[in-house]
């Protein structure tokens, strides 16, 4: 009778300690797929960043060209730079594929001629579209 209780009495802790281990486990997974979850986000946050940093270093390799071909235009000189350059050697912008083009204003300083070509390290603001362009 005494190895009956003892035997139940085992029998009962270890049924018990399953029960904790199963508990513990299903916490686990929970925070498994939390983890998931936010990889997941990390990883469309990654993107996100990605296309935004190749976004700005376009506009900035745009707005480098188009301070050099002002400042270009302004003596009386023309460079080809690539196929960013839409500007025919008058200085004037000629009518690409898709329609004519005209770049937005990147500063409040952008019509100052030179001002700009000294402050080139840092990003200027962006400025919308001029309505008319559209």
């Amino acid at each position: 009778a005494i190895a009956q209780k003892v035997e139940n009495s085992a029998h009962t802790s270890l049924f018990d300690q399953v029960g904790k281990v199963r508990e513990d486990v299903m916490a686990l997974k929970a925070e498994s797929s939390k983890l998931d979850e936010c990889q997941r986000q990390l990883e469309a946050l990654h993107s996100s960043v990605s296309a935004n940093t190749s976004r700005v270093k376009h506009l900035s390799l745009m707005y480098a060209n188009a301070s050099k071909d002002k400042g270009a235009s302004e003596k009386g000189e023309k460079e080809v730079t690539g196929p960013l350059d839409r500007t025919s050697h008058s200085g004037t912008p000629t009518e690409s594929k898709r329609g004519s083009e005209k770049l937005p204003a990147l500063s409040p300083n952008a019509g100052s001629g030179g001002a700009q070509k000294q402050n080139l390290a840092s990003l200027p603001a962006m400025a919308p579209p001029p309505q008319s362009a559209r």
